[in-house]
């Protein structure tokens, strides 16, 4: 699960659009990764994003998941 969360976490920062679990996947073709496994790591880093003071967090939008600047930094 660490392994997911890590390298789901990559492919949310390589993009600056919202992407899809289905796209994510393609990165784990080859493996025995599901879609639910991505979802849950997706899960556990908004949680993580929520909980820690970071300047981002991620979002559903769009059909898809993106990092985006927390509201209240907007601002700034």
């Amino acid at each position: 699960p660490a392994q997911i969360r890590s390298i789901t976490e990559s492919v949310l920062f390589a993009t600056d659009k919202p992407i899809s679990i289905a796209l994510i996947k393609q990165s784990f073709k080859g493996t025995s990764v599901k879609s639910k496994d991505i979802r849950e790591a997706l899960h556990d880093l908004q949680e993580e994003y929520n909980t820690t003071n970071r300047g981002f967090m991620l979002e559903e939008v769009g059909g898809g998941f993106h990092l985006r600047t927390k509201a209240d930094n907007v601002k700034y």
